[in-house]
């Protein structure tokens, strides 16, 4: 496991072993600044990835005390550079109990929690990032540990990113 550049997330590659993939710094797209975070050395997936075994979680506890209608919002993009047959998806989730379980959050207003759209053409990154937000009103009072999976075919080319996470009182 690393830590990120801040110190306040926990990266977790699919496959410590390997060690050639894990969650990093982006440059090449940003919603906001300079930078945003993607998986996989060369910004690509290489083999298919479940959630829960890519992952990269709040390293505290955030406190939700004296909040009554706490939200998450992130900001996450997809670029394809390959088949529109490849997959990835990204999956929030929070833990009450400092990761000991997870649930899955569902965006307000959408059918799944699992994120896989929208999708961009590489050529066509422009309008990449799309707003998502989550309800954390059930964490109210106490405090939640925050983790964001992904999910990919073998060979994805479909890069995941992800950017301006913020837990806010709405």
């Amino acid at each position: 496991m690393q830590k990120d550049a801040s110190g306040a997330w926990d990266l977790v590659p699919a496959s410590p072993a390997e060690g050639a993939d894990a969650w990093k710094p982006s440059t090449t797209q940003a919603n906001f600044g300079s930078r945003a975070v993607t998986y996989s050395a060369a910004d690509v997936i290489v083999k298919e990835t479940s959630f829960g075994q890519a992952t990269i979680a709040t390293k505290e506890a955030i406190s939700l005390v004296g909040a009554s209608r706490p939200v998450l919002i992130v900001f996450a993009g997809f670029l394809v550079t390959g088949p529109a047959t490849d997959r990835t998806a990204l999956q929030v989730e929070a833990s009450p109990d400092l990761g000991f379980t997870w649930a899955a959050l569902t965006p307000t207003g959408a059918a799944t929690s699992s994120l896989d759209g929208p999708t961009k053409l590489a050529a066509s990154a422009a309008n990449l990032w799309k707003r998502y937000e989550y309800s954390l009103a059930g964490y109210a009072g106490g405090s939640v540990r925050l983790r964001i999976g992904l999910a990919a075919s073998a060979n994805s080319r479909k890069l995941a990113f992800v950017d301006d996470v913020l837990v806010a009182e709405k």
